[in-house]
């Protein structure tokens, strides 16, 4: 009789799926899901007042890279002292509208309060940090 692999559910908390690119990409156990929050964390607290970050470019900034949904699924368990509002869409517009409408006029409401401007309910490219 063949045992199970007893290290199945560890393993699977250790892969992050890139729904973008339909690839896996295997974390170290020494960099584990915590490490990870932790990059995107602090990622998302280094974007400076008044300028925004895609989800994608703050997955592309992590190590191993993740994907923009990864870092959005991250971000909606982030606390309060993350500046979640600097991230949004690479277009520009607040995918936080599907899930609740008014997190979106709050999210809105912190940006523009920081000089954000918008063009047709997006951010204005300008404002997306380098």
């Amino acid at each position: 009789m063949k045992r199970p692999n007893s290290n199945f559910a560890s393993t699977r908390k250790a892969d992050v799926v890139d729904k973008n690119v339909g690839a896996s990409t295997r974390i170290s156990s020494t960099q584990g899901e915590g490490a990870l929050k932790e990059q995107v964390r602090a990622i998302v607290s280094s974007i400076p007042s008044g300028q925004v970050l895609a989800y994608g470019q703050v997955g592309a900034r992590c190590e191993p890279p993740l994907s923009g949904y990864i870092c959005g699924r991250i971000l909606h368990h982030a606390l309060e002292d993350v500046p979640w509002w600097r991230v949004v869409a690479k277009d520009g517009h607040l995918p936080i509208e599907k899930r609740a409408a008014e997190m979106a006029q709050k999210q809105r409401a912190l940006l523009e309060a920081e000089g954000v401007a918008f063009i047709n309910d997006c951010v204005a490219p300008q404002h997306f940090e380098k």
